[in-house]
């Protein structure tokens, strides 16, 4: 993610980076090399009065209140890479003390971007009424050594929640191997989360009673939108999703791997 963001970087004009911090000391050093920077920053406290906004890409979900916390409340936007957090109880107090201190913020997975996922939200917006489930496939990696499975399950989990909306109410994960699928319910419907994928073309679908939809996902290029929504974030100083669609997210990843551990569905409310 860092390269691609510094690759839209170069092309837009009036845009620049003025600070750097990374984890680890070798790809730091890379990424300086590379794009010809002279801003590295030993810690975030350090970017304070030297940016208008922070892109937070640490792949580990259970690092980001830690690093965020300290931006908070300076008049710094900032975009939160998937997973917003691993722990919901970290995203609760994230997404506080981002309310609180009026932080505008986004982030997140590309994919929910991508045109496939966009046409299938519009065709169950058409088809709501008589809505009888709905189909979205992604890849996952359940032994991720950044917070297992929650690293890489987001990308499937936002995209669900942005063509069908936050009402999900219960999951129910099957495991076979490296497989799992999900069956995420709504007031009505349910969708299928199939991760038992590892190649393209993804695809995603909207049932109803009187009609069929199915299309391919392609990336695109929905991460060049993503990066164009959080300067739009920067500006306007205003979020482009509610706490509600990054809490359930995080309500939804650990929902799944508590179904996958005990067998059975897990209610969204009974996730703390």
């Amino acid at each position: 993610h860092t390269i691609s963001i510094l690759n839209h970087i170069k092309e837009i004009e009036n845009v620049e980076v003025t600070a750097i911090c990374g984890e680890n000391r070798e790809d730091t050093e890379k990424v300086l090399e590379q794009f010809h920077l002279d801003c590295e920053v030993a810690s975030p406290e350090e970017m304070i009065g030297r940016v208008d906004g922070v892109m937070l890409t640490m792949r580990d979900g259970a690092e980001h209140l830690k690093a965020v916390r300290p931006l908070i409340g300076h008049d710094i936007a900032i975009w939160i890479d998937k997973p917003f957090t691993a722990s919901v109880a970290d995203a609760k107090e994230l997404l506080s003390l981002l309310e609180q201190s009026r932080t505008p913020f986004s982030g997140g997975s590309y994919i929910k971007l991508t045109e496939g996922v966009q046409s299938v939200k519009k065709e169950y917006e058409r088809i709501k009424d008589t809505c009888m489930s709905g189909y979205l496939s992604f890849w996952t990696q359940l032994e991720s050594p950044y917070s297992g499975m929650h690293f890489y399950s987001h990308h499937l989990i936002e995209s669900v929640l942005e063509a069908f909306g936050c009402g999900v109410r219960s999951v129910l994960a099957k495991r076979t191997g490296d497989s799992l699928a999900v069956i995420a319910a709504y007031d009505g419907f349910q969708v299928l989360m199939n991760y038992g994928v590892h190649e393209m073309p993804l695809h995603g679908g909207v049932f109803g009673s009187k009609s069929s939809f199915m299309t391919k996902i392609d990336f695109g290029d929905a991460d060049q939108k993503q990066f164009e929504e959080f300067l739009d974030v920067i500006k306007s100083k205003k979020s482009p999703y509610s706490p509600e669609f990054f809490l359930t997210a995080v309500k939804m990843s650990n929902a799944i791997e508590q179904s996958m551990k005990i067998g059975r569905e897990v209610l969204l409310e009974e996730v703390e």
